[in-house]
């Protein structure tokens, strides 16, 4: 009979040391595959929120440095496509976008009144992009409810096309293939304030200003035609008593176009000042760039590397803090995770050597009479490890589900906890809920510090399941620290001789 049925007729015939052996190790396993699983789930919700939030560095103007240099002449640096496709080329990034911003006022087209708008103004943040997809689409931002982005050949063309929240579309009534006109009104301001004596009626003479309408140099037209609606995600973010609020989304009343589209508009209005012999300086296009790095932990060797292509007046400005204000109650988590692991590894060895030691105790006349009729050692232990390998097989496999659930049940809210915890304090700092990739001057001009990830979000992103990287791991640590467990008192009880054995 070989060491295989031999140390399955010993599981049958011992049915309580099997049943306390199984009940350990399965209670130990729960704990092991759990925190396993807790782990796991841990890096794939930080993969996931990484996709959501982008670690986004952009180009943004230094205005203390613009307007406090040394040459006292105040000169504002051009962000170039030339510059942005140079540190475009860096290694640590995943993708980037370039965008010409410009504002203009629609005729008969108002905005919708919203939390970052006045009601009825008429302005729109024209937003260009040089790039199929939409960074704003692509973050979930917006999502397109009719027509499509604009395509690349209109991209390399100029062509005039709009993508206009439904919104504003339905308080217009437009439609896709409706045609918006935005107006640039250029006008002469040298003599807008006069002087004028009056007479006082105390008799006290004073010189007052008083303003006049300025000069109408020129009133341009762009004619746009709507292509595509989306709407725009509402924003979410944290108060300071923990409470979640809504707000309307400030891209409600950005539209988007082409950069050249912008640049043709922009362009025409620089000749006709340049001809009025007027400074150009109120008409150059804010212009943004993005750049979607890797890894957070990338961002201060992409800045060091392509500071160089940077002139005075501009900085790199990055996102990474407020995915560090995630990451750290994750990370929280995942420190607990692994103690937990670690300590059950840990308890596992030592109990089941314990208990496999009292058991081979129990079996040392056996053993005995196997040497003295010519068995050898390695066949014994062999056997033996084979009765504790099989036994932990079913407990590990079973303690994959069971702990598997118990860990989605208890980490989700240690988890839910932590960050609780960490926006009750960046409440206390002032900075309320977990900001969402920083999206510059979107829907007004203005840098985007209200567009935030909530804890619900994030609970939403955090799943603890099965796949077959956490299956095999939690078997391989689960066996592994039986194996371990098993063979020490093994080699411990063979090492002796038969006789000591049999004594």
């Amino acid at each position: 009979m070989n060491f295989f049925k031999r140390g399955i007729i010993s599981i049958v015939r011992r049915p309580g040391k099997t049943a306390i052996l199984l009940t350990l190790i399965f209670v130990l396993s729960n704990i092991i595959a759990g925190a396993i699983s807790v782990k796991n789930a841990l890096v794939n919700t930080e993969d996931a929120i990484l996709d959501k939030m982008g670690v986004e560095v952009t180009i943004q103007y230094d205005w203390d440095a613009i307007y406090n240099n040394p040459v006292g002449k105040v000169v504002v640096p051009s962000i170039t496509a030339e510059m942005v496709e140079k540190i475009g080329q860096s290694e640590y990034i995943k993708y980037y976008d370039y965008s010409i911003n410009q504002h203009f006022e629609a005729r008969d087209v108002k905005n919708y009144y919203s939390d970052y708008s006045y009601e009825g103004n008429g302005w729109f943040s024209l937003t260009g992009g040089q790039s199929t997809t939409l960074r704003d689409a692509e973050n979930g931002d917006i999502t397109i409810k009719e027509g499509r982005i604009y395509t690349q050949e209109e991209i390399d063309s100029g062509k005039p096309v709009l993508l206009i929240s439904d919104k504003v579309a339905q308080l217009n009534a437009l439609n896709v293939g409706s045609t918006v006109t935005f107006l640039y009104t250029l006008y002469d301001y040298s003599d807008i304030i006069v002087y004028k004596e009056r007479a006082a009626v105390d008799g006290d003479i004073g010189i007052l200003p008083v303003p006049i309408e300025p000069k109408i140099i020129k009133t341009f037209e762009f004619e746009f035609k709507i292509i595509g609606i989306f709407t725009a995600k509402p924003v979410l973010y944290t108060d300071r008593d923990g409470k979640v609020i809504e707000q309307d989304s400030p891209l409600i009343n950005t539209v988007y176009t082409v950069n050249r589209a912008i640049n043709a508009c922009v362009g025409e209005i620089q000749q006709e000042m340049q001809a009025a012999g007027m400074s150009d300086g109120g008409a150059y296009t804010d212009a943004t760039s993005a750049f979607v790095l890797k890894h957070p932990d990338d961002v201060e060797l992409f800045e060091s590397q392509n500071k160089q292509y940077l002139p005075e007046g501009l900085i790199f400005v990055n996102n990474a803090k407020s995915f560090d204000s995630i990451r750290t109650p994750m990370a929280n988590v995942e420190w607990i995770s692994e103690i937990v692991m670690w300590v059950a590894v840990g308890a596992t060895i030592l109990i089941i050597s314990l208990l496999v030691t009292l058991f081979l105790r129990d079996r040392r006349h056996e053993m005995g009479i196997y040497l003295a009729l010519g068995a050898r050692r390695g066949t014994i232990a062999t056997q033996i490890l084979t009765e504790v390998l099989i036994i932990a097989l079913i407990a590990v496999s079973l303690s994959v589900f069971t702990g598997n659930l118990l860990a989605s049940n208890m980490s989700a809210t240690m988890l839910e906890n932590q960050l609780a915890e960490e926006q009750k304090s960046q409440a206390q700092d002032g900075d309320y809920g977990y900001r969402v990739a920083i999206d510059v001057y979107p829907g007004g001009g203005y840098e985007n510090n209200e567009d935030r990830i909530s804890t619900e979000e994030v609970m939403g992103l955090y799943k603890v399941s099965l796949d077959a990287k956490t299956v095999l791991f939690i078997y391989l640590v689960g066996m592994g620290s039986v194996l371990v467990s098993t063979l020490v008192p093994i080699i411990y009880t063979l090492r002796l001789r038969p006789r000591q054995i049999l004594m």
